[in-house]
């Protein structure tokens, strides 16, 4: 008997011991003060005490909060203490006892911190780069990386080609993984913001209204809307319980020639403001940005001046109602204008036109929290874009092989509306287990004029060569309807695997419905600090509405002086239209070393089909179409090796990456033949490089930081140059289309600031130069692509070297 009490003693105890040391799991939210999830918040948890620890055991445990702000941990029972933290924001500490009998449920809410020394950007850009893996992880641009960015257009965009995989294009468009810019989309808040019109992430923000950006560069959850290229979502800055304000950039750049002043060269001002309206209630973010910029550009004529401004504003309201209902509106403008649009070292400024491009935009959205595990939401939005065309004057479009001469041909005044409302509903379940569900409909309307004029086409002797007339037409007008649903899961199958699986059902006016369905999963390896990801999916895009107008354009007459024909087309659409699709997979490796060096290798493939473009079709001697219809096909493939490291202590840091890459398909794409440039000549449709191919591309950044506060950040790349199409005197491509590049370009830009305190009354400064195309190899801009001409493949027109000088005030330091 007392053997028998020992043994089942014993039993007891044993068992008693594996509870205590089974994990215990915490999930949990975090949220800024007015409710709004945080992504990117390093959750860390410390054990403080834990007698049944077992020696070399470790001592810590963390996670990073994804797009939602949740996160999962599991732990040994003990005492912890869980620090919450990111860049802008407060660090949270807390206690936490864990008795391994059940999940335990953590609401962190952090607060907007004071304006602090903000010179550590690339910490934090290479940080968000390589962060932690997860699936379809977006990477993630931080404030940080705006602050401290060249940005040469002071546009917020303008950080994103420091990513691998994203270039601007030689059209000053971006691209991602070799996508157009029309293939990807553009959110703010979660509200589409591409441009009705044409379907391109056109809209500005003002620099201080932005507080990060995620960017997709291969799959993207289902919720993110349809594209079929690269997502960038971007969240704005939401006021707190503190007022903040910046002020930067209201010092103009002078031009001076030859020991003159010559007005002004630039000036782009930015002011920001936030703060509590009602404390822990209402809460205001204002910014206001204003840019004024006279860019140089070499032509064969001389100098010329393209002059651009813009006036950008962004308001924004957060109403927390009570501790589980939030509710925010928000209200845009950005009217650009561009004087002498299209300067090239062929095209004077007088033969250019002038472009007005932006808008406005209005959100309003309800988030209510029904319990601990569901949130529910709606948005209703609209957006409202503009795009003008203007010659300046009225004498005749006249195109050589070396100059333009003449007023330009073309003037559109269009405009475009998107109404939309959406509702989503999101449940978080045990074992982090998350589902996201929603619907999305939409109205939009495209209405304006477009009436182009007579261009003349002329060999290299001076002698006809092509005459284009365009027959006038009513006003442009049409409307599309839309709508969607979708549905996301992620599932914590193991401790090491987590899958995210989603699905949309789309439907649009012009095509019949399509479903896209798609998976992505991030195993953690047996080495704890190797982690293995993919996806692969179904994607869906959108047809924008100058698919809708094709047939309402002018037609045009062609006059050929080469084989005598006067041919007019008209414009039509080659049956059923279908909505653009691609296939898309990605597999990518991660690994953390000691010391704070971190490494990525991923390769990932795009097969896009159902794509829109335009082909001339002679039907007869005299009369012939262009064609629009859904045949077009394009292809994309990337490997990408990158290194980062990040001193302990967050010192100096290190950025460099090489993508090897290659992108080809159909190049009579629509957004290539209409929009603000127009293509007078349609020459018959080719497969080749597209416009932002770049075959090999070397990146590096750092961050340098040196006593007195004082901080030096070098940005170098390396690539292949763009590619374009080699033509013959008669304008027709002379060979296959865009295999001729461009030589390879090369540029270093340097960026130098130190933050001074004057006093404790006043506000920190921040006082730097950014020296930009400081060291620049193969620069140029522009090419002569005739064969018959003897400076065939000679390169005019070089990024000049420029710089500008910041001065920042921060307001709201503690």
């Amino acid at each position: 008997m007392g053997r028998l009490t020992h043994l089942l003693l014993f039993v007891l105890l044993v068992q008693a011991a594996a509870v205590e040391a089974a994990d215990a799991v915490v999930r949990g939210r975090a949220t800024d003060a007015a409710g709004l999830p945080l992504p990117g918040v390093t959750i860390t948890i410390t054990l403080v005490q834990d007698p049944h620890a077992a020696a070399g055991a470790s001592s810590q445990r963390t996670a990073t909060t994804d797009e939602h702000g949740a996160f999962l941990l599991q732990a040994p029972p003990g005492r912890y203490v869980v620090r919450a933290e990111i860049q802008g924001f407060d660090p949270l500490e807390q206690p936490l006892a864990l008795d391994g009998r059940g999940a335990s449920s953590l609401d962190l809410q952090l607060h907007v911190a004071s304006y602090r020394e903000q010179v550590t950007v690339r910490g934090e850009a290479s940080q968000a780069v390589l962060g932690k893996p997860q699936p379809d992880a977006p990477v993630t641009v931080t404030r940080e990386v705006v602050d401290s960015g060249m940005m040469p257009n002071s546009q917020y965009d303008d950080v994103l080609p420091l990513l691998p995989n994203v270039v601007r294009g030689p059209d000053g468009l971006i691209s991602v993984a070799g996508a157009s810019a029309p293939q990807g989309s553009l959110l703010v808040n979660g509200l589409n913001e591409t441009d009705p019109i044409a379907g391109v992430p056109l809209m500005l923000l003002p620099l201080e209204a932005v507080e990060s950006m995620d960017v997709f560069s291969g799959g993207y959850p289902a919720d993110a809307g349809r594209a079929t290229g690269g997502v960038t979502s971007v969240r704005t800055r939401a006021g707190g319980d503190e007022w903040h304000a910046s002020a930067n950039s209201f010092f103009p750049r002078l031009r001076f020639v030859a020991g003159r002043l010559y007005g002004i060269d630039s000036w782009d001002p930015n002011v920001g403001l936030l703060g509590p309206l009602v404390k822990g209630r209402v809460f205001l973010e204002q910014a206001i940005s204003y840019r004024f910029d006279r860019n140089r550009f070499d032509t064969l004529a001389g100098s010329q001046d393209s002059i651009y401004s813009a006036f950008v504003s962004w308001s924004q309201l957060d109403v927390q109602a009570s501790s589980g209902h939030h509710f925010v509106g928000f209200v845009s403008f950005d009217p650009q204008r561009t004087e002498h649009a299209g300067v090239t070292a062929f095209t004077t400024a007088n033969s250019v036109p002038l472009l007005e491009r932006g808008g406005w935009s209005a959100s309003a959205g309800d988030r209510v929290v029904v319990s601990t595990s569901t949130v529910l939401a709606l948005t209703a939005g609209v957006v409202r874009s503009r795009l003008g065309v203007s010659p300046d004057g009225a004498s005749p479009y006249v195109v050589g092989h070396d100059q333009v001469q003449g007023s330009y041909f073309d003037r559109q005044d269009l405009r475009g509306t998107r109404i939309q409302v959406s509702a989503s509903w999101n449940w978080t379940g045990w074992q982090g287990h998350e589902l996201r569900a929603g619907a999305d409909v939409s109205h939009a309307a495209l209405d304006g004029t477009d009436a182009a004029g007579d261009v003349t086409m002329l060999r290299s002797d001076g002698q006809l060569s092509q005459r284009i007339s365009f027959l006038p037409v009513p006003t442009l007008s049409g409307t599309a309807r839309e709508a969607g649903a979708f549905a996301q899961f992620r599932w914590q199958a193991r401790a090491n695997l987590t899958v995210d699986a989603g699905t949309r059902l789309d439907w649009t006016t012009l095509a019949r419905p399509v479903g896209s369905p798609r998976i992505a999963w991030t195993l953690k390896l047996p080495t704890g600090d190797t982690t293995l990801s993919g996806s692969v999916g179904l994607f869906g895009d959108k047809v924008p509405l100058e698919a809708y107008g094709f047939p309402l354009r002018q037609p045009r007459e062609v006059l050929s002086a080469l084989d005598g024909s006067d041919v007019v087309y008209r414009n039509v659409i080659d049956g059923p239209l279908r909505t653009p699709l691609a296939t898309r997979w990605d597999l990518e490796l991660d690994r953390r070393f000691v010391g704070g060096w971190q490494a990525r290798v991923k390769y990932q493939e795009r097969r896009g089909h159902d794509e829109l473009i335009v082909n001339p079709i002679r039907d007869t001697a005299t009369t012939g179409r262009l064609a629009l219809s859904s045949s077009g096909a394009s292809s994309s493939r990337s490997l990408e090796a990158t290194l980062a490291y990040r001193a302990p202590g967050a010192g100096h840091e290190l950025y460099l990456s090489y993508v090897r890459s290659r992108s080809e398909g159909d190049l009579n794409s629509l957004d290539t033949i209409t929009g603000a440039f127009r293509q007078p000549l349609v020459l018959p449709n080719q497969v080749g490089p597209l416009l932002a191919d770049v075959p090999h591309r070397l990146l590096a950044w750092g961050l340098v930081r040196l006593p007195l506060r004082i901080t030096v950040a070098p940005f170098v790349e390396i690539r292949s140059g763009f590619a374009y199409s080699a033509i013959d005197d008669d304008w027709l491509y002379a060979g296959p289309a865009n295999r001729a590049r461009l030589p390879w370009f090369g540029s270093l830009d340097l960026y130098v600031n130190k933050v001074v305190t004057v006093s404790s009354r006043l506000p920190d400064a921040r006082l730097g130069v950014k020296f930009y195309n400081l060291a620049s190899i193969h620069t140029e801009r522009d090419v002569q692509r005739n064969t018959a001409q003897p400076e065939f493949g000679q390169t005019y027109n070089p990024i000049p070297r420029d710089f500008t000088l910041v001065f920042e005030l921060l307001w709201g330091r503690k």
